[in-house]
């Protein structure tokens, strides 16, 4: 179980979970969102974009899901395809060209809900299951790392953000995922046993903003674990005295350049 800086709406997951149950996915490599896309009166195709990543246009006969060319055969193209298939399946209206014309406040929350369906599709419960009772042995030794969370994205196809978040809400160790942009806390998740909560757009102290500028100027693919005290994640009162294990690397999938992918560890005691 988790918290975070929000928490998916549960009709999207059931919406995604029952999606995936329809198409009879077996292994993650056997996930085909032109299946998906099919069985939903669709069909998803690559072109170059020229503004956004992807797009949908629906019509009477149907809907044609179109993924920038650039991405295709890559886990943010395999995301923004599953984002896209998140519209047609959740939103009837989106695509339309009225859709377009029309100024709405839940479009922003529209966006989010596509992006959940998305994440979730292409990582099915079961399918998760299975991928930790195999890694049982390597988790019982090391726990939740970035190097398993790498392993699990290499497998279901998907960006190690997305890798990182699914696991752990599936994990009861200590752990804290942060994205981090220009040394701001921009998102957050952690499971029930991590002592505390983060803050939205917190500002890291000086010496962990220096670590995570230090490590993206190299161009550093998986930094070291180091120890660092709580009070430079957060100014939460259980933080004071206590000490995090902190691996941060550079961002993937997506977003910003300037960007950082860190994993908390609390230590005990």
């Amino acid at each position: 179980m988790r918290r975070s800086w929000r928490a998916p709406r549960p009709f999207v997951l059931e919406s995604a979970d029952a999606v995936a149950h329809q198409a009879l996915f077996r292994r993650p490599g056997e996930i085909d969102l032109a299946v998906v896309v099919a069985a939903h009166g669709g069909v998803l195709v690559h072109g170059r974009l020229d503004r956004g990543e992807g797009a949908m246009l629906r019509t009477p006969a149907g809907a044609v899901l179109t993924v920038d060319e650039r991405l295709e055969g890559t886990p943010h193209g395999l995301f923004i395809a599953a984002h896209e298939a998140g519209h047609l399946v959740l939103h009837p209206d989106v695509g339309l060209s009225a859709w377009c014309r029309v100024v709405s406040g839940s479009f922003f929350q529209r966006e989010i809900d596509a992006s959940d369906f998305g994440s979730r599709v292409l990582t099915p419960g079961p399918l998760v299951e299975a991928w930790l009772r195999a890694a049982e042995a390597t988790l019982g030794a090391h726990g939740l790392t970035l190097h398993v969370a790498r392993a699990f994205a290499d497998v279901f196809r998907v960006s190690l953000p997305v890798a990182l978040l699914r696991l752990v809400a599936r994990v009861e160790e200590p752990l804290a995922a942060v994205c981090t942009r220009e040394g701001v806390v921009r998102w957050w998740s952690a499971t029930n046993a991590f002592p505390f909560d983060l803050t939205m757009r917190f500002a890291l102290g000086r010496a962990a903003h220096a670590r995570t500028s230090e490590a993206l100027a190299r161009h550093v693919a998986h930094g070291e674990p180091e120890l660092v005290p709580a009070e430079a994640w957060t100014k939460h009162r259980r933080a004071r005295g206590a000490t995090l294990v902190e691996h941060s690397v550079r961002f993937e999938g997506g977003a910003p350049a300037d960007g950082a992918l860190t994993l908390l560890r609390a230590r005990a005691g």
